[in-house]
């Protein structure tokens, strides 16, 4: 049995592909039109080429793996992956009828209400404040938080239809990942989200405390949306609950590989995402996941600047060259970083992981490696920031 596992794409959702590709023992492959991809510092070989001008070449790539993993939301480049994968006789890691549900805000909005999902309110019956979001895309590009009709005008623009624009949503804002076949549901651990003040992820923690009646709600509204997708692999799912713990909301779900959240599951609850998805496609069945104890992990990236540092969104390594992984890195146990040994850390980056026994000692070391990064780069770090109405989940952990 060939046991690489071929990925397409090497920014976010490529790196974390790489990474839980590795830790599951297969062989990575990368393969990413640019020069220096970030995720290609985590793969064992590295194809440049672009899969919608190289088909042949995509596909004599594809035929030296177990299975093909996208990694990317281009529908054209994922129409032409799945196309490239079945003419190679491979098994691609990909539902496209799920991915192209949920690819709209809008459309999945309305499937949401179908469904009986719950969701903020939507404009015009939302009251202000309101999230203004594109319709098509991902990650924080073009949110914006609108207080007025005035500043929602500036940020709609002409065409609204463009646009998604929802009640803003005051708590705590959780990730669950769920895998699917055949109509059934596989939840993964929920995890916690926190964000910068551009609406990019900053940091992700495990365990989310949230205890165990919410818990089987989200993964209730998790087996509803496996459903209603017919999935076949994965999607994730997040939610807000009301800072008054009142209800949940849905606030998006993309059915495909996400970012961040399952490296975080795989150091706290155990669970390789990729290895299990392959299991889905190449062995044609739904794997069962074992309940483990859940270690407390803290993810959080840090960007670099003009004698500064400080907690910033991920779209901040999706640009960064020349990374690398390091063990035990300033008291993280692993770090993604293009950090220079010496010398100014001016414009670079790093992605610092925290494995304990609870969250408690997990903040503590994460506090003592941050520090150690600004006395080894003489830098000072930076007052965080979050957007709106969201729970800094962080900073109510208790230090013991």
């Amino acid at each position: 049995m060939r046991e690489g596992i071929c990925i397409v794409g090497g920014k976010l959702q490529g790196m974390e592909a790489a990474y839980l590709a590795g830790k599951a023992g297969y062989e990575v492959m990368l393969i990413d039109k640019a020069p220096e991809p970030p995720a290609a510092a985590l793969a064992d070989e590295f194809y440049r080429m672009d899969v919608l001008k190289d088909l042949e070449a995509t596909k004599t790539a594809f035929r030296r793996a177990a299975a093909v993993l996208p990694a990317l939301e281009d529908e054209a480049a994922l129409a032409t992956i799945v196309r490239a994968s079945r003419k190679a006789g491979v098994p691609c890691m990909h539902d496209e009828g799920a991915f192209l549900k949920t690819s709209r805000k809008d459309a999945f909005s309305e499937l949401c209400r179908v469904w009986g999902l719950p969701q903020p309110a939507r404009y015009p019956m939302a009251k202000f404040p309101m999230i203004v979001k594109p319709v098509v895309g991902s990650g924080s590009r073009g949110v914006a938080l609108v207080r007025n009709r005035a500043e929602m005008q500036n940020a709609v623009g002409e065409d609204s239809s463009k646009w998604m624009i929802q009640e803003c949503v005051n708590g705590i804002f959780l990730s669950l990942e769920l895998l699917g076949m055949n109509g059934e549901a596989m939840p993964f651990q929920v995890t916690c989200l926190e964000f910068d003040e551009t609406y990019g992820c900053k940091r992700v923690l495990a365990p989310s405390g949230i205890g165990d009646g919410i818990r089987d709600r989200i993964e209730e509204i998790g087996d509803k949306l496996v459903k209603g997708l017919d999935l076949k692999g994965v999607t994730d799912l997040q939610v807000a609950l009301r800072s008054d713990n009142s209800s949940l909301d849905v606030i998006e779900a993309n059915a495909r590989l996400p970012s961040q959240t399952p490296t975080v599951v795989f150091h706290s609850a155990g669970e390789n995402l990729v290895a299990l998805l392959a299991d889905i496609f190449i062995n044609s069945r739904l794997p069962k996941i074992n309940k483990h104890q859940e270690k407390g992990v803290i993810y959080q990236h840090l960007l670099f600047g003009d004698g500064t540092v400080r907690v910033a969104a991920e779209h901040n390594i999706a640009h960064a060259t020349g990374l690398r992984i390091e063990t035990n890195f300033h008291g993280a146990d692993e770090a993604i970083t293009n950090l220079p040994q010496e010398g100014s850390a001016k414009g670079y980056v790093a992605t610092l992981i925290i494995v304990d026994s609870d969250l408690s000692r997990a903040k503590i070391r994460m506090e003592e490696a941050t520090e150690s990064l600004c006395e080894h780069y003489k830098v000072f770090r930076n007052e965080e920031r979050s957007p709106f109405g969201m729970t800094r989940v962080y900073d109510k952990i208790e230090k013991r």
